[in-house]
């Protein structure tokens, strides 16, 4: 077709169209996805996104003119989180997709389809759980979140019921390096609901996978100097022992988890006392004669935990914000 075909069917629909974009709420976000597992960015969103990352779109194969035009009329983009090559862009002007198809591009019922042969329904069981945060959607098999971008960033999550993980929400400090402001969390029907309110968040695509997770990994890391490590927690030097605990949550939640960790793995162990070593909170602990020493420091994103043997041995524990 020519340019100035193309250029007349355009005007047409943009005339026609002006107007129409329409705003999904979380539910629709859900109900008219084409992919099972998906991340979903609305208008607003999409257009920070492709300013923080102006080659991410273009990387897809989506024709330079097609995306100026739609850019300003799509409702929102979803990812499949299965295959990130696979993206629909669901607009009111889907129609203009048929002007530029080919093998990889395909329009059809209200979608710009780019490397997307099939189309495949999420399970809706997060669905009506989520708060209406619809600037991103994540939809995953285990979990669901709905992220609401403004002054603050507002994330609704919905997993399956896990005591643990519904402690570790409660004690929230961050969530990657996003600072947590405050969290509530409930259960209902078998699943844990959360309520998330953080500091604001860049939509640049790296800081995204690096943050947007629920991997429990805070940005901190300890050294044992002169140790050697047996796995990913503990260390031995000589008789000696040290175990590393680090999580995203405040020091009494970071307590709590390892109180009922030492209860359960040490039987009648007896509380001795606290104290202090340097900038350590110490809980001393007696068991057949026997000391055991837990230290807690709380930094900027979350708590480190050491149990040791020996409050000499906290000398070789370095903490640093990475």
């Amino acid at each position: 077709m020519s340019n100035i075909k193309k250029i007349a069917l355009v005007t047409i629909f943009l005339l026609f169209f002006c107007g129409c974009v329409e705003t999904l709420s979380v539910k629709e976000v859900v109900n008219n996805s084409p992919y099972t597992h998906f991340v979903y960015l609305s208008k607003d969103a999409i257009n920070e996104f492709i300013k923080e990352n102006p080659n991410i779109i273009k990387e897809k194969g989506i024709p330079e003119d097609l995306l100026s035009i739609i850019t300003s009329f799509m409702t929102g983009i979803y990812i499949n989180k299965d295959d990130q090559s696979q993206i629909a862009i669901k607009t009111p002007l889907w129609m203009l997709g048929k002007l530029y198809q080919n093998e990889n591009i395909i329009a059809s019922n209200g979608y710009i389809l780019i490397n997307t042969k099939t189309i495949n329904k999420p399970n809706p069981k997060f669905r009506d759980y989520l708060p209406n945060y619809n600037d991103i959607v994540s939809y995953d098999e285990d979990r669901a979140m709905s992220i609401k971008i403004d002054a603050y960033t507002h994330i609704g999550l919905v997993t399956k019921k896990d005591e643990y993980l519904k402690k570790i929400l409660k004690g929230l400090k961050s969530i990657g390096k996003i600072k947590v402001i405050n969290t509530s969390v409930i259960e209902k029907d078998g699943y844990i609901i959360a309520n998330i309110t953080c500091e604001p968040i860049s939509l640049d695509i790296n800081y995204l996978k690096e943050n947007i997770n629920l991997d429990l990994k805070p940005p901190i890391t300890v050294n044992v100097v002169g140790w050697e490590k047996i796995n990913e927690n503990e260390y031995k030097k000589g008789l000696h022992f040290i175990k590393v605990y680090i999580l995203p949550v405040n020091k009494e939640t970071m307590k709590e988890l390892i109180n009922e960790q030492i209860t359960n793995e040490m039987g009648n162990i007896e509380k001795v006392k606290d104290s202090k070593y340097k900038d350590w909170n110490i809980e001393e602990y007696m068991k057949n004669n026997i000391k055991t020493y837990i230290g807690y420091k709380e930094v900027e994103y979350g708590t480190v935990c050491i149990i040791t043997d020996s409050l000499n041995n906290l000398d070789d524990v370095n903490v640093h914000l990475t």
